[in-house]
């Protein structure tokens, strides 16, 4: 049968007309209602205040509420199990609740306030449930209407994010067999754990699922969409954490899970503490309070439900894989599972999650006693469309290497080490970096000093011109990488950014003997009017409107300095680095004498040449040298990755005096001309190959 979508605006329209009924009402509902609001506004990472854009969130949530519940009562009146909904939905549906036991009929404050409407704006949304019930893929539906009147930096809080059907399929034909009972938590809307081909049964099917999830409203979506597709299924309104096996009717066999992508800095600290202490007993290891929620479902799934020779899929962001909070969930899967494979999707081909701005990983492990051999694990990079079947059997049996879609690096799980950055096994460096010097060897590297208060410290010209700062209380300054296009830095691009009114200066005068070292009292100075701007000009009175209008007084930094008014003196980096990047790390050329911030790291007392120095930097920014510096860079947040100070001071790098006169020449004209090209037009894909053409055939990198 040709699947059928019901997700388009005919679906969002009724739902949205329901509940701009309902959002006024919230405003003035009785006491004990806006009690139950606030509970659930807290259950759903909303505001307890109940702003306006907290009632329109719950207002969405109500209507989709009530279309569920009535697609779920039809589907059971068109078995004669319930008679024809009509008249007052809200008794119907408690009748049902009693007749059929399904907690999904079971009220909360949704009903409550739904209640306060007329029944005629009810009925446009009641009217549609013959709508969804024609979709042979509820659950992607349902999920899709959540998202799309649920604004996403309301999902976000909690990491809620909906999961493609192609990435479904993977993790559930993988994870389960014929027969399987499924543990689901976090269930949302049901994708993990639907029926693959909902008009015919296939051996990987489950034959029951037992979905968990905190809210009431995500009970009730995977509700509708596994009765819809005729999926055995228990549904359970709980905290997964206090979920324990004995809870359950029978043992389950597999687990899928997509939990909440929220950082643990989004949690409430009772609550975090108390989720944190609990698996430090239980597993034994210290857990970093930094880890994110989802680390704590992987944590719960093996100790308390997971026997050995059963199987978990896991869809997160890949960061745990390079941060240190990872660190203790990498030893955990390493000592109790055999990790068949990660599988990683790059967005920039792959959309697993709708409006989820993150990298998607997918863990396939399967529990093993302590004694058993781990055997090999896969990661696996996926680059282009291709399907799930194709992804299941590279995670069973894919060789090393290039494949038409992405690659695969196969690596003994005994050799993967907790400690280090397991994302760079997804882009194997084909040089061994062993033999290369650090970084370190030719050159300093330090991050850039703090000036303190950006605002204050960091002028653009207007700012001198009105004050009529004197120049020799002033040095230049590369604000942030960003603002630099390309490979170099010059005196004609600092000059544009003059004349554009970007922060070019940095605050930097010798001692100024009418000025106190101290902020705090220079500060009571002012106050106290005994310290005058001379003339009401010039840096004085610069220093007299900051202190009198900034809250100089609160930044700790000028605290610890020997003139608050000075910040750290630091000469000009010969190079600027980017420590955090989406895509490729540059490294700028400072032919100025402008320094930094903290905001970059900077190459000083570089020994080497210009050409030695260009002809290293040829090689950082080939496909090669990308390929070393992602293998030390970390997870950040979203798609960035990063690196610290001490990563840059290892980087392995070409020694061009080992290199024989041409090879340098070649690469310092080839640097030259990729900072040409990035000025042009942006097209540096020539001059790259070029680069990568003299690195073979001049180094011993191939």
């Amino acid at each position: 049968m040709e699947d059928r979508s019901v997700a388009d605006e005919a679906l969002i329209e009724p739902v949205e007309s329901l509940a701009a009924t309902i959002e006024p009402e919230l405003a003035n509902a009785p006491p004990e209602i806006q009690s139950q609001l606030e509970t659930w506004a807290d259950l759903h990472g909303l505001s307890t205040t109940l702003d306006e854009a907290t009632r329109e969130v719950i207002a969405m949530q109500a209507a989709v509420s009530l279309l569920l519940k009535a697609t779920l009562y039809e589907w059971h009146h068109r078995r004669s199990e319930l008679p024809a909904l009509s008249g007052d939905t809200r008794a119907a549906f408690q009748a049902a609740a009693s007749q059929l036991g399904n907690s999904a009929f079971d009220e909360c404050v949704l009903d409550d306030i739904i209640s306060l409407t007329d029944s005629s704006d009810r009925d446009i949304v009641v009217d549609e449930r013959t709508r969804l019930m024609d979709s042979t893929q509820p659950a992607e539906d349902i999920g899709w209407l959540y998202e799309a009147v649920v604004p996403r930096e309301h999902r976000q809080t909690l990491g809620q994010f909906r999961t493609s059907p192609a990435l479904a399929d993977l993790v559930q034909s993988w994870a389960t067999s014929g027969g399987d009972r499924v543990l689901d938590p976090g269930v949302g809307a049901g994708s993990l754990s639907s029926p693959l081909h909902p008009d015919w049964d296939l051996s990987t099917e489950p034959d029951h699922v037992d979905g968990v999830d905190r809210s009431p409203l995500s009970v009730l979506m995977s509700t509708t969409a596994l009765t819809l597709l005729g999926q055995s299924h228990d549904p359970y309104q709980a905290d997964f954490f206090d979920l324990q096996p004995d809870d359950l009717r029978e043992p389950v066999n597999a687990i899928v899970a997509n939990p909440p992508f929220a950082q643990g800095s989004s949690l409430r600290a009772s609550y975090k503490q108390r989720v944190n202490a609990y698996f430090e007993d239980v597993t034994g290891i210290e857990i970093s309070a930094q880890s994110p929620l989802y680390a704590y479902f992987m944590f719960h799934a093996r100790t308390a439900f997971l026997s050995v020779g059963e199987r978990a899929g896991f869809v997160t962001p890949w960061n745990f894989l390079a941060t240190q909070y990872g660190t203790a969930l990498k030893a955990f899967l390493r000592e109790t599972c055999s990790i068949e494979a990660f599988v990683k999707f790059d967005t920039d081909v792959h959309q697993s999650f709708s409006n989820a701005d993150t990298t998607t990983l997918v863990t396939c492990v399967e529990a093993r006693a302590e004694a058993d051999s781990p055997g090999t694990t896969r990661f696996i990079r996926v680059e282009a469309d291709v399907d799930e079947g194709t992804i299941r059997e590279a995670i069973r049996d894919g060789q090393q290497g290039a494949t038409e879609w992405g690659y695969i690096n196969v690596v003994e799980q005994d050799q993967l080490s907790p400690a280090a950055n397991w994302q760079t096994r997804f882009n194997p460096v084909p040089i061994d970096t062993n033999s290369l010097p650090t970084l370190s060897e030719f050159c300093s590297v330090n991050v850039g000093k703090s000036c303190g208060k950006v605002g204050f410290f960091c002028l653009a010209q207007s700012d001198v011109t009105e004050y009529g700062i004197d120049a020799e209380h002033l040095s230049l300054l590369v604000r942030k990488p960003s603002i630099v296009d390309g490979y170099d830095f010059t005196d004609d691009d600092w000059t544009a950014l003059r004349a554009a009114d970007n922060p070019v200066w940095l605050l930097d005068p010798d001692e100024l003997p009418s000025v106190p070292r101290s902020v705090h009292e220079y500060s009571a100075q002012v106050e106290a009017g005994t310290a005058s701007p001379q003339n009401n000009e010039g840096l004085h009175a610069y220093l007299w409107d900051g202190v009198a209008e900034g809250n100089l007084t609160g930044v700790k930094a000028l605290d610890r300095r020997t003139y608050w008014y000075r910040p750290v003196r630091q000469p000009a980096p010969r190079v600027v680095v980017q420590y955090c990047a989406r895509d490729e790390f540059r490294f700028i050329l400072n032919e100025t004498d402008a320094r930094i911030l903290n905001s970059a790291y900077g190459l000083y007392d570089v020994t080497l040449d210009d050409q030695e120095l260009k002809a290293v930097l040829a090689y950082l920014h080939s496909s090669v040298g990308q390929q070393v510096i992602q293998r030390v860079a970390g997870a950040r947040q979203g798609d960035l990755s990063g690196f610290g100070v001490t990563d840059l001071r290892d980087l392995p790098v070409i020694d061009p005096r080992e290199l024989d006169d041409e090879t340098v020449a070649e690469l310092a004209d080839a640097f030259d001309n990729l900072c040409t090209a990035a000025r042009c037009d942006g097209d540096t894909e020539g001059v790259r190959g070029r680069i990568e053409t003299v690195l073979q055939r001049g180094t011993d990198i191939q």
